[in-house]
């Protein structure tokens, strides 16, 4: 059989196989039978991209895109649930705490099936405002000093901070609540509800090293207390609070040992003195006073 002839048997062959759905575009077989086919390295991905297109339009996905799933190992990720590229941002380059971040592509996928409630309560969409509003506040004045100190753990965190305002909104929008708190990094500064405790924050923090690790302290405790007060029945939103919870004691945790690292005492102002040596994992782990 000539060229010509092996490229139709060939195609005949997938075409059968594709429309029983037994064909998988990666497996050895396929690879076997392109191997004897002219030009090869062009065929491979056309041949999949065509067998493939008749089994999504059935099942009603999107056409496929990107590397190939079968050379990579990787999970294709649906379109339909594949978070939005953010913004360009001064903490590009920040890599946030892995115990404390969340990740926003994961974190929409999970609420993806978890059950929509049908209507919050008003006081539930204004704690949703709430906190998106404070994990901002959190973000711009971790932000601010990790500018004017260039040290210590005010980069991470503010980079962690990004995470947790972004899984706030991930919120917002499931229940279409209006972000109130959308604008860029630094914005705090002149938001109606926190702009004069993010400058009396500023103010403060900018004393010395470690009255900025203090500031954040109480910014993070500030977080934790709020977040439990307002505690949901609804999955979805008590699910992200508790991540919300637990990445803030891990940036509490992490000043409180930087600020015992400066050789001075940290007077706690919103949790219980019991709470955060439950938080640091020792009564021993620092001192209060």
């Amino acid at each position: 059989m000539d060229r010509r002839g092996t490229l139709v048997a060939g195609v005949a062959t997938l075409t059968v196989a594709g429309t029983v759905g037994t064909a998988y575009v990666g497996t050895g077989w396929v690879r076997a039978l392109v191997s004897h086919l002219p030009g090869r390295p062009n065929v491979l991905p056309a041949i999949r991209t065509w067998l493939y297109r008749p089994s999504v339009h059935a099942l009603g996905l999107p056409e496929p895109s990107g590397p190939d799933p079968a050379r990579t190992g990787a999970t294709p990720t649906p379109a339909s649930v594949r978070a939005p590229s953010p913004p360009k941002s001064a903490l590009a380059n920040v890599e946030p705490d892995e115990l404390s971040k969340i990740n926003a592509r994961a974190l929409q996928l999970e609420l993806a099936h978890l059950p929509l409630a049908d209507l919050l309560s008003t006081d539930e969409r204004n704690d949703l405002r709430w906190m998106r509003a404070e994990e901002n506040l959190a973000r711009d004045v971790c932000l601010a000093f990790f500018v004017k100190w260039k040290k210590g753990p005010f980069a991470a965190i503010a980079a962690t901070e990004a995470t947790h305002g972004e899984a706030v909104r991930q919120l917002l929008a499931r229940y279409d609540i209006a972000d109130p708190a959308p604008g860029p990094e630094g914005a705090s500064a002149t938001d109606p509800t926190f702009g004069a405790m993010y400058r009396d924050l500023i103010t403060t923090g900018s004393r010395s090293y470690v009255d900025a690790l203090r500031t954040v302290a109480t910014v993070e405790e500030l977080d934790i207390r709020d977040l439990r007060e307002r505690r949901s029945t609804r999955e979805d939103v008590a699910r992200v609070f508790q991540r919300l919870v637990e990445g803030s004691q891990v940036s509490l945790r992490t000043l409180l040992k930087e600020i015992e690292r400066q050789g001075v005492a940290w007077v706690p102002t919103y949790l219980k003195a019991p709470e955060l040596a439950s938080i640091m994992g020792s009564t021993e782990a620092f001192a209060l006073r």
